[in-house]
């Protein structure tokens, strides 16, 4: 189950979140992005809306976690 300190991660070092996570495509992909928006935010301010990008489809990442294992704990549950 997804910890505030996963949430924390997502936002600010989401290439960090992915590896933790062991989501190897997803690192890779999310990896690129964060590292291009670095030069672009000091230079241009647009690096700030992919930084946003990259630390959405982690945020996403974590809350589709979340509601997976409520799902799994609901339904074991009522399993009996």
């Amino acid at each position: 189950m997804p910890s505030f300190g996963l949430y924390l991660l997502a936002v600010f070092c989401p290439p960090a979140y992915f590896a933790v996570r062991h989501k190897w495509a997803s690192f890779a992909i999310n990896g690129l992005v964060y590292l291009v928006s670095f030069p672009l935010l000091l230079f241009f301010g647009v690096g700030l809306f992919t930084w946003m990008l990259s630390s959405v489809h982690a945020v996403w990442h974590v809350r589709a976690e979340l509601i997976e294992h409520h799902a799994t704990v609901i339904a074991l549950k009522m399993k009996g």
